[in-house]
């Protein structure tokens, strides 16, 4: 197995070389609606597949990238271009780097409570008319919605939780999972049933827009 990094199923023997395509592709598409090239394109969903918040960037589905202007620091890169017609920013820098053992954590941690989330969603919208929580608007449907975590954050709930029982070295990951800890899951069934009944029991779910929820600086702190 040659050493280096693997972005989809092309190999590029340093990150550097990854770093240089992508630098490439931004100045080819730059001033452009979206990145058009087949070969562009699917190279962008490959590398964008390793970034460690790459369930909540990908959103319900991806339907391009488009080159972007940062306008803190004046520099140009890519957004994301989502089937809701969102759009979201991502690093290629923090695509190359190894998630840490908390970040594993927290993953499996957020993907254990997803059916719970889901369940406060169908619940609210069951109910009858759903506003936001954050704008007060009407929400039309429960695909036009997010659900946040609200005072406690997600991450404060999960931080204690993991600070309670070890450390995030005291929790074990699967191995098995391909795909990164977007999708991976706690090796020991009892403590994320344990977990599962902790979340459920200190967290405040609040239904809100797609829009209102993306306008809010996002840092696992949700």
């Amino acid at each position: 197995m040659p050493r280096g990094i693997w972005v989809g199923d092309t190999h590029f023997r340093t990150k550097e070389a990854v770093r240089d395509r992508c630098r490439a592709i931004r100045d080819r598409y730059l001033g452009q609606a979206q990145v058009a090239g087949e070969d562009d394109d699917q190279f962008l969903r490959d590398l964008l597949t390793l970034h460690p918040d790459y369930e909540f960037k990908k959103g319900h589905g991806i339907t391009g990238f488009t080159v972007i202007r940062n306008d803190e620091h004046g520099t140009y890169g890519f957004a994301v271009m989502r089937v809701d017609g969102t759009a979201i920013d991502f690093s290629w820098n923090t695509c190359l780097k190894a998630p840490t053992q908390r970040q594993k954590v927290l993953g499996c941690l957020r993907r254990a409570v997803k059916d719970q989330v889901i369940a406060h969603r169908d619940a609210a919208f069951m109910a009858g008319p759903v506003t936001c929580a954050i704008s007060g608007m009407p929400i039309a449907s429960k695909h036009d919605s997010h659900v946040d975590h609200y005072k406690p954050t997600f991450v404060q709930i999960a931080e204690d939780f993991i600070a309670s029982h070890g450390g995030p070295d005291a929790f074990r990951v699967s191995d098995d999972i391909p795909d990164g800890f977007s999708h991976a899951e706690l090796a020991d069934k009892e403590l994320e049933a344990i977990w599962q009944e902790h979340h459920r029991a200190v967290a405040t779910l609040r239904v809100v827009t797609k829009v209102a929820n993306l306008s809010r600086r996002r840092d696992d702190s949700s």
